[in-house]
């Protein structure tokens, strides 16, 4: 191996060891950061004199609002767009795609066919167990809008919510 090959390995090298060491002062601070919003917590909520960085959602302007009860008892709605292979099933919570039913595939074992399996309950279903459709919007991980559409119009290859 000629000298330009030993420069790159030997940089290579400083660059991981310069990495590792970041990784492990970041960590470090995650950790710091996590115990003191678990005592925090603990305190009861009495931590508004803790600083806080940018960016890390302290403030009660990060805060999520509380849910809102006229949200959870509306009633969902879905609307069913078909085609040669896929049945599209939308929700009017976040107006997403609550289930996608693929019509070519099947199961390949009864032991994940639900229990009282029809001919439809045998068709590879995505999204089938999740909580909100596919693109809902959210605010982070887990943390959805909770957007409630009006269903329009559903018609032959459109569905329309507002």
């Amino acid at each position: 191996m000629d000298r330009t090959g030993w420069i790159i390995v030997i940089a290579c090298a400083l660059g991981l060891f310069w990495w590792w060491d970041g990784a492990q002062k970041f960590a470090a601070q995650e950790r710091e950061r996590l115990a003191a919003e678990e005592l925090a917590a603990e305190d009861g909520g009495g931590g508004d004199d803790t600083p806080v960085a940018d960016g890390e959602g302290g403030g009660e302007t990060g805060d999520a609002p509380p849910a809102d009860p006229e949200v959870e008892s509306v009633e969902r709605v879905e609307a069913t767009l078909s085609t040669e292979k896929v049945d599209w099933i939308f929700s009017n919570a976040g107006a997403g795609i609550q289930r996608a039913v693929l019509k070519e595939h099947e199961l390949q074992h009864e032991d994940d066919a639900p229990a009282e399996a029809g001919a439809s309950d045998w068709k590879v279903e995505l999204n089938r167990y999740a909580e909100m459709p596919i693109g809902t919007l959210s605010r982070g991980n887990g943390e959805f809008e909770e957007l409630v559409y009006d269903l329009v119009s559903e018609e032959a290859g459109m569905i329309q919510f507002r």
